[in-house]
């Protein structure tokens, strides 16, 4: 099952809220699916600080973890973009946290955040 992905311009932002299940051998494939969404949201828009509010839950393997983080120039995220992630799955943070390093490790501007005003404070400042 893909995840559900609303994009939508707030306040200078592209603002994205994701939700769905990280099912067993999809995981990789919907983020994929995922970060090109916001690519396409954000060349069309000229918005290129972006809120990722994430309701996905469900377990991660390291390596679908670090192929993804390693693959976001892949998927049109591009360098100069700023990304915050607000992750309601507490559970996952850890893994996240290790595919926020292995992005920064290539040049992505991302960071993870606990709450919406923290990420919002990051991206606008």
């Amino acid at each position: 099952m893909s995840y559900e992905v609303i994009v939508e311009e707030c306040d200078g932002v592209l603002r994205v809220q994701v939700s769905g299940d990280r099912a067993v051998g999809s995981t990789s494939r919907n983020a994929e699916s995922m970060f090109r969404k916001i690519s396409i949201a954000s060349k069309e828009t000229g918005l290129h600080r972006i809120l990722v509010i994430s309701k996905i839950t469900g377990s991660l393997s390291t390596m679908s973890v670090f192929e993804t983080a390693a693959s976001l120039g892949e998927y049109g995220i591009e360098l100069g973009w700023r990304i915050a992630l607000v992750n309601l799955d507490y559970p996952s943070r850890m893994q996240l946290e290790f595919g926020m390093t292995v992005a920064v490790n290539r040049g992505t501007g991302i960071k993870m955040f606990d709450t919406e005003k923290e990420a919002m404070e990051w991206l606008t400042s």
